[in-house]
């Protein structure tokens, strides 16, 4: 079998050449690229049938069975390898990185889903409510099922940096800041870094306690966030992927997290032990929590240890990939990538749904 690894980050993703023998295509990332004499839906409709097109072309042109490990290019692949399949081939696509939200896919894109999955499919997904549509979807693809993980930060220590008393709330999807923003009003004692978008759009009044940082870089939005003594994910709505990044960053440098009680979030968490989940929008059960958080943390606490090693061990980046190849291996028919046991343990410690769904 032909064993293609479609990327735009090939350094980061240069191990898995080696590991399934595959041949890279690199389709840079252009989210961000503008143009003034186009619209942007047909730039986009242009570069999708463009890259379909580069699918189509390398299933029809190999002489041998082929399959596409994606981390981008999702639906290029689906469309190229769907049309593939009307003439005789037989291509596997296995998706990974592959957001989808469910509460904006109407019907009608729901059947074209429905079109497009309805081939050899193999995906991670990294929320129950994904394993959950994506079944609905196409019962007969293969799912595995493991929450996102995090490497290691790099270049910030948050035991050698001077520790504030702040909450800290930061990132862009999905967020409810509007509720954060209430709570802080009542809690005028304390002092709030929102470090946001200036896609984010603020709909409530900036209480003067609260200090609002937009598009902050990298490193700084981290240092921030190690410095802070509680750090808050507060999430919109139960949208599958949304918000693990900053929750598994807080983790990591120690922190006492207050998040929203949504399955994408309480995966990682045992609520009073490693974190502090309040219902969400509840501005009245967010200002408790957070006075209990800012109490927690007034030292170094146990809240915190427990969910620096959790970060470090069930939910290490190493162990997510490691689970993560040994799929793909399987679902390529080999023992291409496979790991010895333990080094792709299916348990971890949060959630109802785990191991490999499907076959």
């Amino acid at each position: 079998m032909r064993v293609f690894l479609v990327v735009n980050e090939p350094s980061y993703y240069q191990y898995m050449l080696a590991l399934f023998h595959a041949e890279r295509i690199t389709i840079p990332d252009t989210t961000s690229q503008r143009t003034s004499f186009v619209p942007n839906a047909a730039v986009r409709a242009l570069r999708q049938i463009r890259h379909s097109w580069l699918f189509f072309r390398t299933v029809l042109g190999s002489p041998e069975p082929t399959a596409f490990l994606c981390q981008t290019a999702h639906y290029a692949a689906l469309i190229g390898c769907r049309l593939a399949r009307l003439f005789g081939r037989k291509p596997r696509v296995y998706l990974f990185n592959f957001f989808v939200n469910p509460a904006t896919v109407n019907k009608p894109l729901q059947t074209v889903l429905r079109i497009l999955f309805a081939q050899e499919i193999g995906m991670n997904v990294n929320a129950p409510n994904e394993v959950e549509y994506f079944r609905r979807i196409s019962p007969a693809a293969n799912i595995d099922y493991y929450p996102y993980c995090l490497g290691r930060i790099e270049g910030i220590d948050p035991d050698s940096l001077q520790q504030d008393s702040f909450i800290f709330s930061g990132g862009h999807t999905n967020r409810d800041y509007a509720v954060l923003l209430k709570a802080a009003r009542q809690l005028k004692e304390y002092r709030f870094v929102v470090a946001c978008s200036t896609a984010s759009t603020l709909e409530e009044p900036i209480p003067e306690n609260v200090l609002v940082n937009r598009d902050l870089p990298w490193i700084e939005f981290h240092t921030q966030m190690a410095r802070s003594r509680v750090v808050v994910v507060s999430l919109a709505a139960d949208l599958g992927s949304s918000g693990q990044m900053v929750a598994l960053a807080a983790m990591q440098f120690g922190k006492v997290v207050v998040y929203s009680d949504y399955p994408s979030l309480n995966q990682y968490f045992t609520d009073g032990a490693s974190g502090l989940a309040f219902p969400p929008g509840n501005v009245e059960a967010l200002v408790r929590t957070i006075e209990r958080a800012m109490e927690l943390g007034k030292h170094p606490s146990a809240m915190g240890a427990l969910a620096r090693n959790e970060a470090d061990t069930t939910f290490s980046r190493n162990r997510y990939e490691n689970r993560m190849n040994s799929h793909i291996a399987e679902f390529l028919g080999s023992s291409r990538g496979a790991y010895p046991p333990g080094d792709g343990d299916s348990s971890f410690a949060k959630g109802s749904s785990r191991g490999i769904l499907g076959a």
